[in-house]
């Protein structure tokens, strides 16, 4: 079973962008605290988030830098040629649900910003709904 289940701040805002068939895909990356060096400093993962269909639409118009989100999805890794024609590989969490935690930057008072995101909350965006069938070839970055 390939499930991964991140909880962290984005690195950056979410960028979107469209196949030629038309559906949105998002990327943006993910900054997860959770171990230490030696000295007891805590220490980040980043992890490069993808989005697809309509869950990319909802993270990019929600979403900024330094928002934090629960992340559930899988762990997919795929290649690609560099400008210079090397052959490089990326590992990336295609998302299958984005929750929203905690209130907006400019909002005074906190609120359950869980988003269109999860099964257990209505309205929210999964892969049934998010349109989320998609093949390494259509992701446009």
């Amino acid at each position: 079973m390939n499930v991964v289940l991140l909880t962290g701040r984005l690195g950056n805002d979410p960028e979107v962008r469209y196949t030629p068939a038309g559906k949105a895909v998002a990327n943006f990356s993910l900054y997860v605290n959770g171990r230490k060096d030696k000295d007891g400093n805590a220490l980040s993962d980043r992890f490069q988030i993808i989005s697809f269909g309509r869950l990319a639409e909802v993270v990019t118009e929600h979403l900024a830098k330094g928002r934090r989100a629960l992340v559930k999805g899988e762990l997919r890794t795929r290649s690609f040629e560099d400008k210079d024609g090397n052959k490089r590989f990326v590992t990336e969490v295609w998302a299958n649900s984005v929750e929203f935690i905690g209130a907006r930057p400019n909002q005074n008072k906190p609120q359950d910003t869980q988003g269109p995101g999860s099964p257990e909350r209505p309205g929210a965006a999964t892969p049934e709904t998010a349109g989320t069938e998609f093949g390494d070839d259509d992701i446009p970055f």
